[in-house]
């Protein structure tokens, strides 16, 4: 399966799972850069925070009384933590609701980044940023 294939058959699936506006407590993104090889977008939180320090994440976090929607929510904290520009993803989906060792139920929104739009790290919520190859999720 090439890497191309892999994005088509994410958006196929994918489609019959429309984001829901409710059901979770917060949401993240798994961004997904459309390059030659399709590369996932992770974040390494730093020792400092309060919740999940250290921990490798997808950027994201709790949904606010203002957002309408868990989109905009895992849209919202993507932009305030690595200035990833809401214009740049095509949201396509989401996975099913997860609970996180705190306990709230996170909704993984997936979406196509496209372009290469610049994004940095804010200091305050992330130490770092790196992207793994799409395909690494699909090997075993």
């Amino acid at each position: 399966m090439t890497e191309h294939s892999l994005v088509q058959t994410l958006r196929r699936n994918l489609h019959a799972h429309p984001v829901p506006a409710e059901g979770a407590d917060a949401a993240v993104l798994i961004a997904i850069f459309c390059a030659d090889e399709p590369e996932v977008l992770l974040t390494r939180r730093p020792a400092h925070m309060k919740s999940h320090a250290g921990e490798v994440a997808f950027p994201g976090g709790k949904r606010e009384p203002a957002d309408p929607h868990l989109t905009v929510t895992a849209l919202r904290e993507s932009e305030e933590e690595v200035a990833l520009p809401r214009a740049s993803v095509e949201v396509i989906g989401a996975l099913k609701p997860a609970r996180a060792k705190s306990g709230i139920r996170v909704l993984p929104v997936v979406g196509l980044v496209h372009g290469e739009p610049d994004i940095v790290g804010n200091p305050e919520e992330v130490e770092s940023l790196f992207r793994v190859p799409l395909r690494f999720f699909f090997e075993p």
